[in-house]
């Protein structure tokens, strides 16, 4: 796999589960990227989001959002759209998209959480955050929350949430969900069983606090984000070591 320390993507990167295309998005528009070839591709959309069976979730510039019905390689090639009617109320700074169950999660700009199940919002989460994931079965959401330590909700119901005694400042889902990926207050990257909450293994050394993480859908290699570079470091899971 090629490192992509030359694409110097700003904002999100969604993974397709076939571990070589992906998108980027970016405050100012996104672009499909090759994770073998490492070329770019215009996008006729300025965001967009895998789920882990392959379908994408879609940004029109009107605002309104889209989702395909079935897996798609690239957004330039999802001519099959199932499109809202009205636009959403924000550009969404973040989002987890539970493809076997049809749940989303969305962090908006006014730092509320929404969680949906297909177009139809169930629960609302006021809390900030810095990373958040759903469960295996959705029914969990894990939240890194602002004051730095890793909350669970319960999706349907979150008024009451457990705290744990993880501290992270960002948090993301491994490609199964069963293990949470975190980065702590000193930059390193641990991996986390979502059903006991143990760490497994060493950490991965410091890249900096607030560096989200995310795996490839092989979960053999971490993608993490390096803010000195604005570009994106890979690990191999099993060593802990850099790649390239």
């Amino acid at each position: 796999m090629r490192r992509l320390t030359d694409s110097h993507p700003e904002g999100n990167v969604s993974l397709h589960p076939d571990g070589i295309h992906a998108f980027v998005n970016q405050p100012d528009g996104g672009f499909e990227l090759n994770l073998e070839t490492g070329e770019r591709g215009a996008s006729p959309y300025p965001g967009a989001a895998y789920t882990s069976s392959g379908r994408l979730h879609l940004l029109r510039a009107d605002g309104t959002g889209g989702v395909t019905p079935e897996p798609v390689a690239t957004p330039s090639e999802a001519d099959d759209v199932a499109w809202a009617t009205d636009p959403i109320p924000s550009y969404p700074l973040s989002y987890d998209l539970h493809g076997e169950t049809d749940r989303s999660v969305f962090q908006w700009q006014d730092g509320t959480l929404r969680v949906s199940d297909g177009p139809e919002e169930i629960a609302t989460i006021d809390e900030s955050v810095q990373g958040f994931g759903l469960s295996r079965d959705a029914s969990q959401l894990f939240v890194a929350a602002s004051d730095g330590i890793v909350r669970i909700y319960d999706a349907d119901d979150p008024r009451s949430p457990t705290e744990t005694d993880i501290a992270a400042e960002a948090l993301s889902m491994s490609p199964d969900r069963r293990t949470l990926i975190v980065t702590g207050d000193d930059g390193t990257i641990s991996l986390i069983d979502a059903d006991t909450l143990e760490v497994q293994g060493d950490p991965i050394p410091g890249i900096g606090p607030f560096a989200p993480a995310a795996m490839t859908p092989d979960e053999e290699t971490l993608l993490a984000f390096d803010h000195d570079t604005i570009g994106i470091r890979l690990y191999d899971v099993e060593t802990r070591s850099r790649l390239g």
